[in-house]
């Protein structure tokens, strides 16, 4: 019994000293200056507009798979809320490895004018894979 609680120990000390997150070098489009180099300013048929993608960063977790952070800046001049991100990650040739739609604020949420909204997603895509993303962000103006 006290051996295989030292076993479990060393287990959970090796695994505690583990750097859970590898930030890793590839390429990310999101949101720069306005637009995306794929997107317009709004989606006509959701009724959603642009919303600016900030801070992005595209690392791997501990299980191999894909965490995205970022923040989203609303810079109109009127409130929005039902902020949504979507984003595609793609391989080094170019075929997709899956697509991602969320909704990253409560439906009471509203981010002001000029107000910074930070999100923190995980995608289960292989990460090993994944060679460049394209990450983009849509709210709905309030009423």
């Amino acid at each position: 019994m006290l051996k295989e609680i030292a076993i479990i120990f060393s287990l959970l000390m090796v695994a505690s000293s583990a750097d859970p997150f590898y930030e890793f070098k590839n390429s990310a489009r999101g949101q720069v200056n306005g637009t995306a180099d794929n997107q317009n300013n709004s989606n006509q048929q959701s009724g959603k507009m642009f919303i600016p993608v900030e801070d992005l960063v595209i690392s791997k977790t501990a299980q191999g798979m894909v965490e995205v952070d970022g923040a989203v800046r609303n810079n109109n001049t009127f409130d929005m809320h039902d902020i949504e991100i979507t984003g595609e990650f793609f391989d080094k040739n170019g075929i997709s490895l899956g697509k991602f739609d969320e909704y990253v604020t409560q439906p009471s949420f509203s981010l002001k004018p000029n107000e910074k909204y930070t999100f923190n997603l995980f995608e289960v895509v292989s990460h090993i894979r994944l060679a460049t993303t394209n990450i983009t962000a849509f709210g709905a103006p309030a009423n």
